[in-house]
């Protein structure tokens, strides 16, 4: 993972539960057209986002989504 993909769940005009992710490579693709979200090439970086994102959530004590807390 280079730190050049951004992984979103939600824009900011999205109300409500994230039902999509997105991932862009922000260098290749800086107009955000791509999601390469379900480009198997990309799943160890998404493994690795995913890890992260739960790390925050649990470090700041939000509920994973879908876990009833």
């Amino acid at each position: 993972y280079t730190g050049s993909y951004r992984a979103s769940g939600k824009s900011s005009k999205q109300i409500g539960p994230v039902d999509e992710w997105e991932l862009i490579d922000m260098q290749a693709d800086p107009a955000e057209l791509v999601n390469l979200y379900g480009d198997a090439f990309y799943s160890e970086v998404i493994v690795e986002l995913k890890r992260e994102l739960a790390a925050h959530r649990k470090e700041l004590g939000v509920p994973m989504e879908g876990s009833g807390t």
